[in-house]
Formats: structure tokens, sequence, C-alpha cells
């Protein structure tokens, strides 16, 4: 499974302050949770086929969180230059 596959480009409507500060938050929450899934799999020096569906699951989400991100970053950077 390639990563790039998994990074699905939707349209993605402009965010006013709060939105942003929720949507950064949820991201942040994502890549935190892609880490504890991690070190808890790894945690006993084995990694069983659970874990690490879980551990691809998870890190899946935090590649699909990449294109909304740079779109935002992308707006932001057009609004800038506008």
């Amino acid at each position: 499974m390639a990563v790039v596959g998994l990074c699905d480009i939707t349209e993605f409507e402009e965010r006013d302050g709060f939105d942003l500060a929720h949507f950064s938050a949820q991201i942040v929450r994502d890549n935190l949770a892609g880490g504890q899934v991690f070190i808890e799999a790894v945690r006993d020096g084995k990694v069983d086929g659970h874990e690490l569906i879980e551990i691809k699951n998870t890190f899946a989400q935090v590649v699909r969180n990449a294109h909304p991100v740079i779109e935002v970053a992308t707006q932001m950077r057009e609004r800038r230059v506008a």
C-alpha cells in the first residue's frame, strides 16, 4: 500500500480562527494517537498482527490529514500574497 494512495485530495472550505484552532487540535490529537499506539505496541518488544493493523490504520489517518493541512496553508499563503 503506497502512502501517496492514502492521501485523498478533497475540497476544503475556508475556515475562521475558531475553526482553524479546532482543526489544528484534531490534527495534533490524531498525530499523538499514532505515536501512542506505536509506543504501546512496541513496549514489550514484539508487535502482534492486531497491533500492526492498528499502527497502520492510525498512521493512515495521520497521512490523510496531510492534504487538508497543506490546503489550509496554501489558502493562507494565497490570502497573504493577494
